[in-house]
């Protein structure tokens, strides 16, 4: 790897114009070339690569070129907190370099777009009013899992599901926080566990 790699900044504008008929949508894009060569420089070929500050894109797009490149596997993970930014150009800038734009090919793959909702937790560590029944249980099973839900909790249930043979249950009140009581629901008892 060389200790300096130059290029143009012109190129990656006119590279993400072009991408976008012609519009220009972002300052300071970063070349996605440039990229890709320290992503194969540093990660092997079945690396994730997290860009926290993802902007118009080009990071998932250096991870698909260098892919294309040298046939790897790497993955990428974007976070971009400007609402309008991540899903008018960041996600559409990834479709169209996936599907092909203009006369260049796609370079194939797929991604998930995901948003945040509210936070499930203030800032002392207690679940925030505004949080659902079902919001906690979809955190509360994927921490227990590293799987999704497979269904929305309605809350009808502690038991919010079931996986590899265990049985995962929200016993959680509102009105009874801090307070351990099988009247307020939120202790597992042998009549919850047989509604199972």
């Amino acid at each position: 790897m060389p200790s300096v790699i130059h290029r143009q900044a012109q190129v990656a504008v006119k590279l993400l114009r072009s991408i976008f008929d012609g519009n220009k949508t972002f300052e300071n894009p970063k070349d996605h070339e440039v990229i890709a060569r320290l992503i194969s420089y540093v990660c092997d070929k079945d690396s994730i690569i997290l860009d926290s500050f993802a902007g118009s894109g080009t990071t998932a797009h250096a991870v698909l070129h260098a892919n294309k490149m040298d046939g790897g596997s790497r993955r990428f993970v974007l976070a971009e907190m400007e609402e309008t930014i991540a899903q008018s150009i960041t996600a559409e800038r990834i479709k169209r370099v996936m599907d092909g734009y203009g006369d260049t090919p796609g370079l194939g793959s797929g991604f998930r777009f995901c948003t945040l909702g509210e936070p499930l937790f203030d800032a002392d560590g207690n679940v925030s009013p505004a949080v659902t029944f079902a919001d906690l249980a979809a955190h509360v099973f994927f921490c227990e899992t590293g799987s999704p839900l497979p269904r929305r909790a309605d809350g009808t249930s502690p038991l919010i599901g079931t996986f590899q043979g265990r049985a995962i249950y929200l016993l959680h009140s509102a009105d009874a926080i801090g307070v351990a009581s099988s009247n307020a629901g939120n202790v597992l008892t042998a009549s919850l566990l047989d509604r199972r």
